[in-house]
């Protein structure tokens, strides 16, 4: 098996030093993260993909700058807000959701309002309804707060990106 580096025969992983199998695992969602000091989350993506991880065996995102989250397959951030929306009674398209990074991309898509950060992967800015300052500028908050008050009738700036 050479180290555990060959996945398939003829290609190999790059040479690099892997650590225990806890230490790819975020205790906080229950899934393996996966990280390459080489490779950009796309390539290692590609790379998993080309051995056999795909749509029917598991669902690969870009989750970071360097990371990829591998779940189940067909499970993503849109399922797990769909399931949450059936237990509260709640239809997507009333529902509001932030991202930045490839990983959000399908929950931004199902819900009726998906919002990028103004500093967001740009697959992510090009697959939002708006864009809202970055979490150092408090986009988060201001785009919240400049909701209310559009839906309980202030007439402030609309739900998007801070003034200049």
């Amino acid at each position: 098996m050479d180290g555990g580096r060959r996945l398939v025969t003829g290609q190999r992983l790059p040479r690099t030093t892997w650590r225990r199998r806890q230490d790819f695992v975020d205790p906080e969602k229950g899934e393996p993260s996966l990280c390459h000091p080489d490779l950009t989350p796309g390539e290692l993506v590609d790379l998993l993909s080309t051995h056999g991880l795909g749509p029917t065996t598991a669902t690969l995102t870009i989750a970071g700058t360097t990371i990829v989250d591998i779940a189940p397959a067909g499970i993503d951030k849109a399922s797990g807000v769909l399931r949450a929306l059936d237990v509260v009674g709640v239809a997507a398209e009333d529902t509001v959701a932030f991202g930045d990074m490839p990983v959000d991309i399908p929950m931004l898509t199902l819900v009726g309002h998906g919002v990028a950060m103004d500093n967001a992967h740009p697959d992510v800015l090009a697959a939002a309804t708006s864009v809202t300052d970055g979490v150092e500028d408090d986009g988060f908050s201001r785009f919240v707060d400049r909701l209310v008050d559009v839906r309980s009738g202030y007439a402030g700036a609309p739900p998007g990106p801070s003034p200049g």
